[in-house]
């Protein structure tokens, strides 16, 4: 009986199977843990997550591809052709408030000469008058913009040009964005004056010379390109 006790404290073989069977996938599972994060776990991240951004721009190019197919978007071409109606609507109705109201603003006799001397649709007639739009961008420079104006309105004057000065404010402490104010300008003032050309002046430029050319010229044309900016001339 002693002796049988005493056997009956080991286990059998198949419970030692059973124990080892679950250390070794514990040590598996553990092992696994171990090295998941570093190896596994990134590159499924990163190929799932690639691909989803792959199908992201898909979706977002195919519908941005339908909506420019859709017949309501107009063309390039019809839209040039819009603005030059409504541009030559705007001449019309600028014209006859010249020539019905002397008190109009633009009653001036460079501007009257432009509307009895109108451009034959060519672009080759020197005898039409110029219309053009001088856009300023500004901010806070308030005693270069008081000497440049009337500087301005004297040499465009004397040059006969039928003008309009547009001084576009940006305000806020952003940084200085010249190009959106000069965009700005010159969208805004397509329903204000039937200009033919526009001049993009800074404002701390003050020309010298009352022949400084402010006319429409046949290209365009830099006219402070003599300018020193190490000697501020």
């Amino acid at each position: 009986m002693p002796t049988a006790i005493h056997m009956h404290r080991f286990a059998s073989p198949r419970k030692v199977r059973q124990w080892c069977l679950i250390l070794l996938v514990f040590v598996v599972l553990l092992v696994l843990i171990k090295t998941w994060p570093k190896s596994i776990l990134p590159s499924i991240t990163y190929r799932n997550g690639h691909e989803l951004f792959k199908h992201r721009i898909n979706q977002l190019l195919r519908k941005e591809f339908v909506r420019l197919l859709r017949d309501d978007i107009p063309s390039v071409e019809d839209v040039g052709e819009t603005i030059l109606k409504e541009w030559a609507a705007l001449e019309d109705q600028f014209c006859a408030q010249i020539a019905s109201n002397r008190s109009y603003s633009f009653a001036t006799e460079a501007c009257q000469y432009s509307c009895e001397h109108r451009d034959d649709g060519t672009g080759n007639s020197t005898q039409y008058g110029h219309r053009n739009l001088l856009v300023i961008p500004f901010r806070d420079r308030y005693e270069h913009l008081e000497q440049l104006i009337p500087r301005l309105e004297h040499i465009l004057e004397k040059q006969k040009v039928c003008y309009l000065i547009v001084v576009s404010e940006q305000v806020g402490s952003e940084p200085f964005n010249k190009g959106m104010l000069m965009n700005a300008a010159f969208v805004e003032s397509l329903r204000l004056f039937p200009f033919q050309c526009i001049t993009l002046h800074d404002v701390d430029l003050l020309a010298l010379s009352d022949e400084t050319p402010y006319t429409c010229p046949t290209f365009p044309q830099h006219t402070s390109v003599h300018i020193d900016k190490f000697r501020d001339q």
